[in-house]
């Protein structure tokens, strides 16, 4: 070889060394800060803690004070910062999309400060009314430890529930609320927590079944500390909620429902576009898409009733659907039976779909009777390895309703069945090596 050509060998050699140096070191800063960012999160939001499996954290609710609140932001504007300071360019390959999605969330965070949705803390779906509890059952009941963390938990409530009392009063001062009509079934959800005997508290379903290798007197003082913690602060505390959403909350709500008849709405609608989806569409050209799918769909509908020969209009075949019946089953029992049947027939075919199977088991558990009457059709809740929990598909058994049109599922004690599809996209995910925790747990998105 030619001294000049070995030279530039030998540079362009060197050269390339330096570069995957550099990436390197670039990447693992961005793990860095990404492992920080979890450690963070962990610690400051104690009820994702507990979903992820992660410990420590269980006997702790997340501090929604104004203080907290307005800490929690700083570190937000201060995460942007030095997301930004990382070059995105000498990034691995692997980490370019991560650091492009870390940066879209920080950016949005930030931005999200100014629209102040922590003063409207509850909705139907959504609130301590529901949260508290729904955590609380998700927690691990195994050991003393663990329910000792729950009776830590229960004694918490107290000040939890005033936080969001607290925050709801302060929206009211800035004519920030939910509309009126999403508030109607919340007295109703607080007043299912408010119960004479502790023990029929979905806060204390633990302490009504311990396990056999907990010693009795260990059961009694553990029941009993919890049951005085239930007294003494959740009980109250959720009368205080009740009564001040009668008196003061509801009937200062708004009438109307458009997110834009709020102050700067229109700039927070079009923010929440870009939280919840990836398109760069106005508000107004997505409700134009939506009315076009509504008008395709309608048609689509119309077809269906004319090849079945339907005698009658398309408002009597929905009355038909609804009542007729045969599309339904005789009670809730046999409903839940028929979900869990169709997820067992549905496990020898996923290894056609998908070519790696969680190890997270999953099954199909009613709704909650405290939460049913306004809890959507079915939701999911995340299974965890390290928490040893399944995943499930908590589904609608509510006697109240017939079932809506084309929501896929029931509100109906004869209600039709729909497949409890699993999530499995994102229990694969945790698996994978190599990946910072924040991706894993699906915190970048």
């Amino acid at each position: 070889m030619k001294p000049f050509a070995f030279v530039a060998t030998l540079f362009a050699a060197l050269i390339s060394i330096h570069t995957a140096a550099y990436a390197q070191a670039e990447s693992e800063k961005f793990h860095a800060l990404l492992d920080a960012e979890w450690e963070y999160d962990m610690h400051e939001f104690p009820e994702f803690a507990t979903s992820t499996g992660y410990p420590g954290q269980n006997g702790r609710w997340t501090d929604m004070s104004r203080e907290a609140i307005e800490d929690r932001k700083e570190h937000a504007r201060s995460l942007l910062g030095r997301i930004r300071e990382i070059d995105r360019s000498k990034l691995e390959a692997a980490d370019r999309l991560n650091y492009d999605l870390a940066l879209k969330q920080a950016e949005l965070s930030v931005e999200g400060q100014r629209f102040r949705s922590e003063l409207m803390p509850v909705n139907q779906l959504s609130g301590v009314q529901q949260g508290l509890a729904s955590t609380i059952a998700s927690m691990p009941q195994s050991t003393v430890k663990h329910y000792e963390d729950i009776v830590s938990r229960i004694e918490g409530a107290g000040d939890r529930i005033d936080r969001e009392i607290d925050l709801m009063r302060w929206g009211l001062e800035l004519g920030l609320t939910p509309p009126a009509i999403t508030l109607r079934d919340i007295p109703d959800q607080v007043r299912n927590q408010i119960v004479d005997k502790p023990l029929d508290s979905p806060l204390l379903g633990a302490f009504t079944d311990f396990p056999a290798d907990i010693p009795e007197e260990e059961q009694v003082r553990l029941r009993n500390a919890a049951t005085a913690a239930f007294a003494r602060s959740a009980l109250p505390a959720f009368q205080r909620m009740h009564a001040f959403l009668v008196n003061d909350y509801l009937p200062a709500a708004r009438d109307s429902i458009a997110l834009m008849d709020l102050l700067d709405g229109e700039a927070w609608y079009a923010h929440n576009i870009r939280v919840e989806t990836t398109t760069d569409r106005s508000p107004r050209a997505i409700h134009e898409l939506g009315l076009a799918e509504v008008k395709r769909i309608r048609g689509e509908m119309d077809a269906v009733i004319d090849e079945v020969g339907f005698n009658g209009n398309f408002a009597e075949f929905c009355e038909f659907l609804r009542t007729d019946p045969r599309f339904y089953f005789e009670d809730a029992e046999s409903l839940l039976a028929a979900y869990r049947d169709i997820a067992k027939r549905i496990d020898p075919a996923l290894i056609n779909l998908f070519g790696k199977l969680p190890r997270v088991p999953y099954g199909v558990k009613a709704i909650p009777s405290y939460a049913e009457k306004s809890q959507t059709t079915a939701y999911y809740q995340r299974g965890s390895p390290a928490a040893a929990r399944r995943l499930f598909l908590r589904q609608h058994l509510c006697t109240r309703h017939a079932p809506e049109m084309g929501n896929g599922g029931a509100h109906h004690p004869r209600g039709r069945a729909r497949a409890p599809y699993p999530d499995f996209d994102r229990p694969g995910a945790r698996r994978r090596s190599g990946v910072p925790k924040m991706v894993r747990a699906d915190r970048l998105r």
